[in-house]
């Protein structure tokens, strides 16, 4: 019997109706690459200009015209141009004030376009997975948040791939798209009512050109280097990492452990700012008893967020600089709060450790970006 095709519901969103790239990165010589330049020259021109959200037009189309041959004027430049990149989680739209929204690169999606332009084709699909692990249905502004369940897509397909091996094209229509939480996870268990072929016809047919996934006989599989990656990021082994209600917290406490910072390290940052708030001297703190004397109380933040660590693989993340003493209140509005309470607290964080920032290729806005989706 034929499924009925579904209307508006709840199921997993799919970014317009275009792919992000249309041939393997890796195979420049290729004739068939529009789709794949348009995205890539799309990538560089929000680098550059991290223009408004208003005025990308105006930029944006004269600047592919100068550097794609026989580029052809698409008025649906939005849909079709800007919002797979979000999708995938390339490309953000940042609220910078209580104003102005901007797009810019992720972090991942910088790394991404930087090893890509320098012909390191293996590292930027490292960090183009990473992407992908990290697009969360709860803050994609590619998608509808209404109709679309809170979750992690990718790490739920890389999941279940691990889990059963591959998974099937039906799958894909009628039953992936439908999943909201643990228990849709069972595939013996999942009763399939309705079909949704535009996830499947644009993001994994898209996701196949470019290597991504494996395709025989109707079924996708993950190359083993994907695969592999996948499972280092640990990010797909637990359930509790797939879906928005329990992976922030999870997540975070999860990579906290590996990057704790010493007493030795917290002392010294409590030392710097003289046993008070690095955002705010002013703010009112209690003390605590610590080796036999009162010391104000403070919380020793991360800059760059533990759950991080695999994206800057290279760096420590426990070490003194990225440590900073914040009182509690600084720290749980940090995590919390909506993104235009945020960005003061921010910009303070980046006045103080403009060096550091500017040593990892940081600058305000992906570090506002950063915390806006935490």
């Amino acid at each position: 019997m034929a499924r009925r095709i579904l209307g508006k519901q709840i199921k997993w969103q799919a970014p317009g109706n275009s792919k992000i790239f249309n041939s393997n990165f890796s195979d420049k010589e290729s004739e068939n690459t529009i789709i794949r330049d348009r995205s890539f020259w799309t990538l560089r021109y929000i680098k550059e200009y991290k223009p408004n959200t208003k005025d990308v037009k105006k930029g944006l189309i004269p600047y592919l015209k100068r550097n794609i041959n026989n580029f052809k004027e698409n008025n649906s430049y939005l849909i079709h141009f800007i919002k797979p990149l979000i999708f995938f989680g390339l490309v953000d739209e940042l609220k910078t004030d209580k104003f102005t929204n901007k797009y810019i690169l992720t972090t991942n999606g910088r790394i991404f376009l930087n090893y890509y332009d320098n012909n390191k084709i293996s590292d930027s699909i490292y960090f183009f997975v990473l992407a992908l692990l990290n697009v969360n249905f709860a803050n994609n502004k590619a998608v509808s948040r209404t109709n679309t369940p809170h979750l992690f897509p990718f790490r739920i397909i890389f999941y279940l791939i691990n889990k059963y091996g591959n998974l099937s094209a039906d799958d894909f229509k009628e039953w992936i798209p439908f999943i909201k939480n643990k228990s849709d996870l069972m595939k013996e268990n999942f009763i399939r009512k309705q079909e949704y072929p535009k996830f499947h016809t644009w993001v994994i047919n898209g996701l196949r050109d470019i290597g991504i996934f494996l395709k025989k006989n109707n079924f996708y599989t993950l190359p083993d280097d994907i695969l592999k990656m996948a499972k280092d990021s640990e990010l797909i082994l637990d359930e509790d990492l797939l879906f928005d209600n329990t992976a922030s917290i999870y997540t975070s406490q999860h990579f906290a452990r590996r990057v704790e910072f010493t007493e030795e390290i917290k002392n010294k940052a409590k030392e710097n700012f003289d046993f008070l708030c690095s955002i705010d001297k002013n703010d009112k703190l209690f003390h605590i008893n610590k080796y036999g004397k009162n010391q104000n109380f403070l919380h020793v933040h991360h800059i760059i967020p533990a759950s991080m660590q695999k994206t800057f693989k290279n760096l420590d993340l426990g070490s003194i600089d990225n440590a900073l003493p914040i009182c509690p209140y600084c720290h749980e509005l940090l995590h919390h709060a909506v993104p235009e309470e945020k960005i003061k607290v921010i910009d303070s964080i980046f006045k103080l450790k403009e060096k550091y920032m500017n040593e990892l290729s940081i600058d305000r806005y992906e570090l506002l970006d950063i915390y806006q989706n935490l």
